[in-house]
């Protein structure tokens, strides 16, 4: 079961509040749709804490546009 943390058209596109959504959530799968139609996204089972910065992560994986297309 998933749980929506943050939406760009509901909580406003900023890094500040796509942050404060997300950190502390544990696992998370991020999907990002753009203005010029790509989607892509990725997956962490680190909890992430943007203060903190950079999180290393074995588990963690990206998936670029060229993927999903």
């Amino acid at each position: 079961m998933f749980t929506l943390l943050y939406s760009a058209t509901k909580n406003g596109c900023t890094a500040h509040t796509f942050n404060e959504k997300r950190d502390y959530q544990g696992s998370t799968v991020t999907v990002v749709y753009n203005e010029q139609g790509s989607v892509f996204g990725g997956y962490t089972s680190a909890s992430l804490v943007a203060v903190i910065g950079a999180t290393r992560d074995d588990k963690a994986f990206f998936v670029p546009t060229e993927v999903i297309q």
